[in-house]
């Protein structure tokens, strides 16, 4: 009788060892799947392609469609936009004038005396209403004008944008 309470106490303690060490099977965790985050902020790259007729570049001056919903900070100077809303980047940084306008589009405007290549110009920082849900494919480009050092135009290339939300 011993020898059996002794082995029914030893299987006892190794299965409930067992249990202890299984943690419960970690399944789901009984909550539900969190939501990700509505995106507040859009965040354009403004760009050239394509083959241009001189170089370098000297000025690029574009027309930034916003979808609804969407829009840019321009309060102390209306319509010009506040600082970092158009800001130069890429082959322009640093710019020798970053500007932008505003009036539910956005003119962007970059100049460098020293010039740039084609390519990544300029970032336009936006703003997305609460309950707005834009589509990279709701944002285009427009009105593309590039001059060279004595203010030419330059041909051959054309506007390009890359979104990411925020």
């Amino acid at each position: 009788m011993k020898k059996m309470t002794l082995e029914i106490l030893i299987v006892s303690l190794i299965s409930f060892s067992l249990l202890i060490g299984c943690g419960g099977g970690g399944g789901g965790g009984g909550g539900s799947t969190p939501t990700p985050a509505t995106p507040t902020k859009a965040v354009v790259k403004l760009s050239t392609v394509g083959s241009p007729s001189a170089a370098p570049l000297i000025g690029v001056q574009v027309t930034l469609h916003l979808p609804i919903g969407v829009t840019v900070k321009a309060s102390a100077n209306a319509p010009q936009t506040d600082t970092n809303v158009v800001v130069a980047s890429g082959n322009a940084v640093p710019a020798d004038l970053v500007f932008g306008v505003y009036s539910g589009t956005v003119n962007a405007y970059v100049a460098k005396a020293a010039g740039f290549a084609s390519g990544e110009f300029a970032t336009v920082n936006c703003d997305i209403a609460a309950g707005s849900s834009p589509s990279a494919s709701s944002f285009s480009v427009s009105d593309l004008i590039v001059s060279d050092l004595v203010g030419g135009l330059i041909t051959g290339l054309t506007p390009s944008i890359s979104i990411s939300f925020q």
